[in-house]
């Protein structure tokens, strides 16, 4: 789904890099330590935040979808969250 003309959000999570999955006009967004749920339809806003991990750790590689599972590697360990 193309994103309208001259949208723009601005969030520390998105700040660098970050991972990005969508489905069904939703948009899960993983960057400085964060999940962001994002609706995708009409204009985009965060919806929904959680932080990965309690420290302020950045997330070293992609994450891997198993189900409804995720599981995302930092410098503290990993950690699977339900989806």
């Amino acid at each position: 789904m193309p994103l309208p003309r001259g949208w723009r959000i601005r969030d520390k999570a998105l700040a660098d890099y970050g991972t990005v999955v969508a489905d069904n006009g939703r948009l899960l967004i993983i960057g400085k330590g964060e999940l962001l749920l994002m609706n995708a339809d009409g204009r985009p806003e965060i919806s929904s935040r959680q932080r990965v991990f309690p420290e302020d750790l950045p997330i070293y590689s992609h994450p891997a979808i198993i189900g409804n599972r995720l599981y995302i590697r930092g410098e503290s360990g990993l950690r699977c969250l339900g989806l």
